[in-house]
């Protein structure tokens, strides 16, 4: 039997997180039939959230499926891509996009905010960059123009550099930058276990790199990794125009792409185009009250 898992998650305050994971399990529990005679495929569109809960759930659904699809119509974002690499077959519309493998982390000091492990591991090698740069490109001129020994000069500019440096570096919390390394780290070690489950990536020897490539190639979180680029990684990804349920798909994600919050749902394919969809499973399936953290003031 096929069934059809609706993960749809619009607005900034979702997220990808444990709460959606224990929802989706609880919908999965009412699949009667064994794993050699059941496919599941996965509508996805997230922003991302936590690396954790995106290996977890496609762990999780490769245990109940004997086939994974996942379809992208629109996003699927840092941990959504993450997500998508416990695929079988992974299908990507035009306007389909994954990110780099930039997990979300809580900020410390105010809990109401996840911030991007990426940019917090890369700040600090970019500070080093521009600290190396400062005394060699500096002491360069300073020796050319003032014919001052070499390691006199490169004692004032090390000098210079730390501190010109430190008042920005201090700034960096700590705790802050070794919770995004971790992370980032983490979120390697998943990509390549969830590439070694599936069939997303055939060249199995060049897994590590281009888990490597999707955590560490891309300068930013937002940036838009299509169909073609994803291709270009290693990535087995096919066209939406080859999927037998595309249609179904257009339809759903127009129906909604203006609604705010996580819609869960898990549905026989058999029923998917009917006006009455019968649920597997009649618990909400909603991940609203696993969001990013709200302000208490306002909300």
């Amino acid at each position: 039997m096929r069934y059809i898992l609706q993960i749809y998650q619009v607005g900034s305050n979702t997220f990808f997180g444990r709460g959606l994971v224990e929802k989706a399990v609880d919908l999965l529990r009412g699949i009667p039939d064994e794993k050699d005679d059941t496919e599941i495929d996965v509508w996805l569109q997230t922003n991302g959230g936590s690396a954790d809960a995106a290996y977890h759930l496609g762990h999780i659904l490769r245990g109940y499926a004997s086939t994974l699809r996942i379809v992208v119509p629109s996003w699927a974002k840092s941990a959504g891509t993450l997500f998508c690499l416990s695929a079988d077959e992974l299908y990507m519309d035009r306007l389909g996009e994954l990110g780099p493998l930039d997990a979300q982390v809580q900020h410390p000091l105010h809990e109401e905010h996840q911030v991007s492990a990426l940019d917090i591991a890369e700040s600090i090698e970019q500070l080093a960059q521009v600290a190396i740069s400062v005394v060699i490109s500096a002491g360069a001129d300073v020796i050319k123009y003032t014919g001052i020994t070499r390691s006199v000069t490169l004692s004032y500019m090390l000098d210079f550099a730390s501190k010109f440096i430190g008042p920005i570096s201090s700034k960096i919390d700590p705790h802050l930058l070794h919770a995004a390394i971790r992370v980032q780290r983490a979120s390697v070690r998943y990509a390549i276990k969830l590439m070694y489950e599936s069939k997303i990536c055939s060249k199995k020897p060049n897994i590590p790199g281009v888990a490597e490539l999707l955590a560490n190639h891309y300068p930013t979180h937002s940036f838009v990794i299509d169909a073609d680029e994803a291709r270009n990684l290693g990535l087995n990804v096919r066209d939406m125009s080859t999927y037998d349920l595309k249609e179904e798909v257009a339809a759903f994600h127009l129906d909604n792409r203006d609604n705010d919050g996580t819609f869960l749902e898990l549905v026989n394919s058999n029923e998917i185009a009917k006006d009455e969809k019968p649920k597997i499973d009649e618990k909400p399936g909603g991940d609203q009250h696993e969001e990013k953290p709200k302000k208490k003031s306002t909300n």
